[in-house]
């Protein structure tokens, strides 16, 4: 999993998302499974549109929240994994 620090990502083209109350759905258009968002994963996938790298996601998610780099870099890598084995996320 720690390949994945010197990749970029993005979200495949067939995904929406749609906000709920506290949270937000992550939903692939292709096989119509879907993923719940908590506030932080909701706003990764804000910046996945566009390919980003690992690195710039840590910066978002460390400027926007109060938790330390190195809690939020397993946190980060473990729901980007997630993403991948679940077909949502591309690794450029």
């Amino acid at each position: 999993m720690n390949n994945l620090k010197n990749k970029s990502f993005k979200l495949i083209i067939e995904t929406a998302i749609s906000k709920t109350d506290k949270n937000a759905i992550l939903l692939n258009l292709n096989s119509g499974s879907y993923y719940e968002l908590n506030e932080v994963a909701h706003l990764i996938v804000q910046n996945l549109n566009n390919s980003i790298r690992f690195k710039e996601i840590k910066e978002i998610v460390v400027k926007n929240f109060d938790i330390e780099e190195d809690k939020c870099e397993n946190d980060i890598l473990s729901f980007l994994k997630n993403l991948i084995d679940r077909d949502f996320l591309e690794v450029l």
